[in-house]
């Protein structure tokens, strides 16, 4: 995400890898068996991230719980990080999803991070790479029995592509137009995710407003703070709302962007009940503490 850095590998707490599950000497594989999201798409979804290098199970579980949640976004680094098939951390979050009968939406870092022994600064304009990534991106999602995909598209880590993100390679006009070709390239291929984040840039010329043509549904960021000015300074389409919730509304890092709290996102919801759904992403370190909320707030019956 545009607000967070992934920690490196050996600082991963809940999901390095290293960590097996086995039966009868085969590795697990939860399989799909049916869509707990068929016919319940009318009213704006809402969707937990859970990212299972940091976020506990005990926090996902507890968020769910609240019975307010309709979606579980599950994301992990780019599989050249990561191996999810024998990881515990994967298939306890697709057990619990399965558990309150959520949906599941799978969910990786498009660009690698760590392992970059094969990327390239020219990946940013490559036509084989998108529709390679969105290809396998797709078959781990029924190896997991998940129900869409979404694609975080920000350059994490040692990434070559942040400096493009970043603005330290040019991207101007030429750039622009050469990756929105691209873009559509790969759509007549594969056609479209289902979600991607981030969805836009306020800057014109930026790869983000090209690459977001890839999917359905694009989720902000840029509505992520409870500051309405930046809300309405958006400048690119959007279909949901991310929110970053956290337990207290200051922000000491940046005082002009507050947290959104828990309660205040439904008394808001004017803010984004306009859109396809809202997207809950809870304070680094801090979600079962935000999952709580979200449990006292479904108790007090005010939504």
């Amino acid at each position: 995400m545009v607000l967070l850095e992934i920690l490196p590998l050996m600082q991963m707490s809940f999901c390095s890898g290293a960590e097996n599950i086995s039966a009868m000497g085969e590795t697990l594989r939860i399989r799909m068996k049916e869509d707990p999201g068929e016919g319940r798409r009318k009213n704006p979804i809402l969707i937990w991230y859970h990212n299972v290098h940091r976020d506990s199970p005990s926090a996902l579980k507890t968020a769910l719980s609240s019975g307010l949640i309709s979606d579980v976004m599950i994301k992990c680094l780019n599989r050249k990080d990561f191996n999810f098939e024998r990881a515990r951390c994967v298939i306890e979050a697709v057990e619990i999803a399965r558990e309150f009968g959520v949906g599941i939406i799978w969910s990786r870092a498009f660009w690698p991070a760590y392992k970059l022994a094969e990327s390239r600064l020219e990946d940013l304009f490559d036509s084989k790479y998108y529709v390679n990534e969105i290809r396998i991106i797709r078959e781990e999602k029924e190896a997991v029995g998940a129900n869409a995909v979404a694609l975080d598209v920000e350059a994490h880590g040692h990434s070559p592509i942040k400096r493009y993100m970043k603005g330290k390679e040019r991207f101007g006009f030429r750039e622009a137009i050469r990756l929105k070709n691209v873009i559509d390239r790969v759509i007549k291929i594969v056609g479209k995710v289902d979600f991607l984040m981030p969805a836009g840039s306020n800057r014109i010329s930026h790869p983000y407003n090209c690459i977001s043509g890839l999917a359905n549904s694009r989720i902000s960021e840029h509505t992520y703070y409870a500051n309405e000015k930046i809300l309405k300074s958006i400048k690119y389409p959007y279909e949901i709302s991310g929110v970053y919730l956290n337990t207290a509304k200051e922000n000491q890092m940046t005082p002009r962007l507050p947290y959104y709290l828990v309660p205040e996102i439904f008394a808001k919801s004017y803010l984004w009940s306009n859109k396809k759904g809202l997207f809950l992403y809870p304070k680094e370190g801090n979600a079962l503490a935000v999952a709580k909320e979200l449990v006292k707030y479904s108790k007090n019956g005010k939504h």
